[in-house]
């Protein structure tokens, strides 16, 4: 299982040694950005140590448990809606609690650790001050900023962080995916593996090319652009909304560098460079980094509940002003 996680080899280096000497702390926190592998080192560790092996041996009973999701030892906490609830801890202490035959091993793992409440972190605080034996805890977290100190202090934390893009690419090149299409997915992934694929599924590349769209519609600003460019809203709940507008930012970002360094090897959209130079002719050499400014402060404002139509509109129109330097020709016909 181990030999599924793309990179990482150090993290996964240390985890086999703590394994193999039995000296693997009973509350670990891995840190890092979504898709970058975090979950399945997780569920690698969890086999192993339900399996009391470095490597899980994939036909032990507790390995076929493991295998069909039905194993009595592991255990899985995630968000209940928004965040992690006091209840959901007690549950888990619960278990704790009940013991298990002696010498083996129980695991749970804690997603998205950073949204527990504050009753359910001080509920888990207790768990971890005086740990049953042979029960380990696995957290997951975005970042250990948004924790408590108190939790962070007693877990072994290991942060993971993106692959190189390159390094990403040549192993989406290994497993047949097409060079262009690695190198795309890997650089607008951010080196997250998971992250990636996602890019590459069918449908994975939907977000970025509307948002190319969105960028040449407001950039042209031909017939009813301002209607077309809003019809795109109609389609999207507002944090769907937040992902065209992620992927407008980097767009932006790779105008902004073609304008300022004419270097398209810094270029994240590696497969529309034709469509980006055009545009960098077309716009006005100050625009883009006006553009990204407006952009992420749109994301802002849908973070903090502002009105999505109001907000897109206003947006559309600001980009609308800075693709025609700043006149007032962009009003909506």
């Amino acid at each position: 299982m181990w030999e599924t996680i793309t990179g990482h080899s150090r993290i996964i280096a240390l985890l086999q040694t703590m394994l193999a000497k039995r000296r693997l702390p009973h509350a670990l926190l891995f840190a890092g950005p979504a898709g970058v592998g975090k979950s399945l080192a997780a569920k690698a560790l969890a086999a192993s140590l339900l399996c009391g092996s470095v490597t899980p041996c994939s036909h032990c009973p507790s390995c076929l448990a493991f295998a069909r999701q039905s194993h009595a030892g592991l255990f899985s906490i995630i968000p209940d809606g928004a965040a992690i609830k006091i209840d959901q801890i007690r549950a888990i202490g619960h278990e704790a609690g009940m013991g298990a035959a002696a010498g083996q091993a129980r695991v749970c793992i804690i997603h998205d650790a950073e949204t527990m409440t504050l009753q359910a972190a001080n509920s888990l605080l207790k768990l971890l001050e005086e740990p049953p034996a042979q029960f380990y805890f696995i957290l997951l977290a975005t970042s250990s900023q948004a924790m408590l100190s108190t939790i962070v202090s007693r877990c072994l934390t290991l942060r993971f962080l993106p692959l190189p893009p390159t390094e990403l690419t040549a192993v989406l090149i290994q497993r047949g995916i097409a060079d262009s299409s690695a190198q795309t997915a890997a650089r607008l992934g951010g080196g997250r593996f998971g992250q990636a694929l996602r890019l590459l599924a069918p449908g994975g590349m939907n977000d970025r090319n509307e948002a190319l769209v969105v960028m040449e519609t407001v950039m042209n600003q031909q017939g009813n652009w301002f209607f077309a460019s809003m019809a795109v809203l109609e389609k999207r709940k507002s944090r769907e909304l937040a992902e065209l507008l992620r992927m407008l930012t980097i767009i932006f970002r790779d105008l902004a560098v073609l304008a300022a360094t004419n270097n398209d090897k810094l270029i994240l959209n590696t497969d529309c460079i034709d469509k980006l130079q055009q545009a960098v002719s077309q716009w006005p050499a100050d625009a883009f980094a006006g553009a990204v400014r407006k952009i992420r402060a749109a994301e802002q404002a849908l973070a903090a509940n502002a009105n999505t139509r109001l907000t897109w509109e206003a947006l559309l129109l600001e980009l609308a002003d800075l693709a025609k330097g700043g006149g007032n020709s962009c009003r909506p016909l």
